[in-house]
């Protein structure tokens, strides 16, 4: 699953990918954590949330 991140930098946005757990299983797997910025890691956030996750849930 892409969760996209706005960048405030002109570059456009940023996609950090996150495998979804299989059914019966609870490993979410991050693969791709971005940039290193605030505006990034809310994004991130964000995104997860979206899809009813949070960093929390990242195995």
């Amino acid at each position: 699953m892409p969760v996209k991140t706005v960048l405030s930098l002109s570059k456009g946005d940023l996609n950090s990918y996150v495998i979804l757990p299989e059914a019966g299983s609870d490993q979410l797997v991050l693969i791709d954590t971005g940039v290193d910025t605030e505006v990034a890691w809310q994004g991130l956030q964000a995104g997860l949330g979206e899809a009813g996750y949070g960093i929390e849930d990242i195995t």
